[in-house]
């Protein structure tokens, strides 16, 4: 997989982030960021995209489903509210 990254930024003052920060070859590292761009905090957050790859391993979220190449992730209880001005990071 190449290097790549991308931002999304939704019209309800969220922004999400994707970067592939190490890529081997036969596998790699993603990093996932929700960022709060107003005034109006998350308390609770699901995110759903489509991956080709497996996810063997994931932190600061959990895999709610995955069927073929879609996933859902969601927060952890430590990592559900998001505050105004703040942002989470998910890593797998």
């Amino acid at each position: 997989m190449a290097q790549l990254s991308t931002t999304i930024t939704k019209g309800n003052g969220r922004t999400i982030t994707f970067a592939v920060t190490d890529d081997w070859g036969s596998g790699f590292i993603g990093s996932l960021s929700i960022a709060v761009t107003n005034s109006i905090a998350i308390s609770g957050w699901t995110l759903s995209f489509d991956l080709a790859s497996d996810i063997t391993n994931i932190w600061n979220a959990q895999i709610i489903s995955h069927v073929g190449t879609h996933y859902v992730i969601g927060n952890l209880s430590y990592d559900a509210a998001i505050a105004a001005g703040g942002s989470v990071s998910i890593g797998f």
